[in-house]
């Protein structure tokens, strides 16, 4: 799997502990969610560690089929189906691209990675702490999985439109959804509006 599993496990927690961690076998695999965040796999791929880290939390997995919501000293809430948990599909319905630029701008606590429209070349901020996660030195071996076919990086990041107030990232075992960051402050714009003037795109 694409991610960074110190820091993945480390959202678990937070989302346990704060708001809540949505848990759910559905849309044909497994999901888990905390606010800015959403993770999808087939379940036949998932890293036990994945599961490890949900048991440690919250105390047992869902059935198939069922969804629902665990925070630290709160009785678990069934939820109905989300379709913004459904990462396949919603891939599959992002089709603007982006490119990952090298710009991280911000302060120690707030630095955001600027990330380019390839057809616009508009900017937009996803925190850094967020796309620190995707980590492709945790792509899964062949000899991990039982079709004995080793784990892609993954396509993205695109969104479903050029607002892109979440972006995606999937291969063929797993999906991420991010949420971007809205930029208030009249300074960040400026550069973001002078890092649109510069095509970051790989694809010349």
């Amino acid at each position: 799997m694409f991610l960074n599993k110190t820091i993945f496990k480390k959202w678990i927690k937070t989302a346990y502990n704060s708001n809540g961690v949505k848990v759910g076998r559905v849309f044909g695999g497994f999901v888990l969610a905390g606010n800015s965040w959403i993770l999808w796999a087939d379940e036949q791929y998932m890293p036990n560690w994945v599961k490890a880290s949900v048991m440690e939390h919250v105390g047992h997995l869902p059935q198939d089929g069922e969804i629902f919501r665990a925070e630290k000293n709160e009785p678990v809430q069934m939820i109905i189906e989300d379709n913004f948990l459904n990462l396949p599909k919603e891939f599959r319905e992002a089709t603007v691209p982006f490119t990952v630029t090298p710009v991280v701008y911000g302060s120690k606590y707030t630095e955001c990675r600027i990330l380019q429209n390839k057809q616009t070349h508009n900017t937009i901020a996803l925190s850094e702490d967020l796309y620190k996660v995707i980590d492709l030195s945790n792509l899964g071996v062949a000899e991990q999985y039982p079709d004995g076919f080793g784990e892609n990086p993954p396509m993205g990041p695109c969104a479903k439109n050029d607002a892109a107030e979440i972006v995606y990232w999937k291969n063929e075992y797993s999906a991420l959804a991010l949420c971007t960051v809205k930029i208030g402050d009249l300074k960040t714009q400026e550069i973001m509006s002078l890092l649109s003037g510069i095509d970051f795109s790989e694809e010349k």
